[in-house]
């Protein structure tokens, strides 16, 4: 089992401590079993593996799992990484505090990511210190109920950020955290008014632009505006291109939009669909 899967989704947001209280902590746990910081919310986050349930409210830059398996951050008031200053040296205190030498303790400090593992005799078994990820990725937040990361299909940049995030979630099931696991599906919103009606809009500097596809897997959903659709079509070439890449066709759709431009303006006026559910991957 790799070290981002979990037995069970844990939801329960991290303890969060502090000197004498953590050491005490991690030492009736078993001690240190890995260390992921970083100075960007969302490293921590997908380096970890962890349920955004735990942690993003803390936005922490420390977090540790003990022997045991149970996880705790570092108070991010205090402790924080990637830079000099008071937060730093608070880094260094605490990590010594629990056991790290002092080289690798200050290496984590004034390092951007970490994500250190020890083995059973607490030797350093391995240290990544370049995050292993796009760093284009965004910290989710609770829309609905759900996880939710909204994105934009503007640009070809955009089109590769969404690229890296299928990229992700297509990683092997041993790879990949509870959380964003099993089975995929798209809703894709043909309706622009509808979307705009049910909530389904992007912010500035794009304002009231409509959400075209939404992907879901385990607990998190992908928003993704394209540009509105020309001359009378369902999608524009942008969202049948990310359709494409999360594993789904609409062939039935994308021949209709390849046909003449009364035939198009027909379909619509006499198609009631407000959005296509496309519950399993081509």
């Amino acid at each position: 089992m790799s070290r981002n899967s979990l037995a069970a989704i844990a939801v329960a947001p991290l303890r969060v401590l502090i000197g004498d209280a953590a050491v005490s902590f991690a030492s009736g746990r078993g001690g240190v079993r890995r260390v992921v910081a970083s100075d960007r919310t969302s490293q921590v986050l997908y380096g970890s593996g962890l349920h955004p349930n735990r942690l993003l409210h803390l936005d922490p830059g420390v977090i540790i799992e003990c022997r045991s398996g149970d996880w705790f951050a570092l108070d991010p008031a205090k402790v924080r990484v990637g830079h000099s200053g008071s937060g730093a040296r608070e880094a260094i205190g605490e990590l010594t505090a629990l056991g790290l030498p002092d080289a690798l303790a200050e290496r984590i400090a004034h390092s951007t990511y970490s994500d250190v593992q020890f083995d059973a005799s607490g030797a350093m078994q391995s240290h990544e210190d370049t995050y292993p990820r796009p760093l284009a990725f965004s910290v989710p937040e609770k829309i609905d109920g759900r996880w939710t990361v909204i994105l934009s299909a503007e640009s070809e940049d955009d089109l590769r950020r969404i690229q890296d995030w299928a990229t992700y979630l297509d990683r092997e099931p041993g790879w990949l955290p509870t959380w964003v696991s099993g089975a995929r599906g798209a809703t894709v919103l043909v309706d622009e008014k509808w979307a705009v009606r049910n909530g389904f809009t992007v912010d500035p500097p794009h304002p009231n632009q409509p959400i075209s596809i939404a992907i879901q897997q385990g607990s998190l959903t992908l928003w993704i505006a394209c540009p509105l659709p020309p001359d009378w079509t369902y999608l524009h070439p942008n969202g049948y291109e990310v359709l494409d890449t999360f594993g789904f066709a609409l062939e039935h759709y994308r021949r209709l939009d390849a046909g003449p431009l009364w035939r198009r303006w027909i379909t619509h006026k006499l198609d009631r669909n407000r959005a296509l559910l496309v519950p399993t991957r081509s």
